[in-house]
């Protein structure tokens, strides 16, 4: 995935959990990333990436 993108998942997954719902239960409505991927953004949405 390219910075950009990762950046633009990011911000959305981010304001979809301001809206309520949980991380995975948004990681799973994207079935295109890999684990990899989405072991990135949850590095990252926990302050740790």
């Amino acid at each position: 995935m390219t910075t950009a993108k990762f950046h633009i998942v990011l911000r959305v997954v981010k304001r979809r959990m301001e809206n309520g719902e949980s991380l995975e239960d948004i990681l799973a409505s994207y079935p295109a990333l890999s684990e990899e991927e989405k072991e990135q953004i949850r590095e990252a949405v926990n302050g740790n990436g």
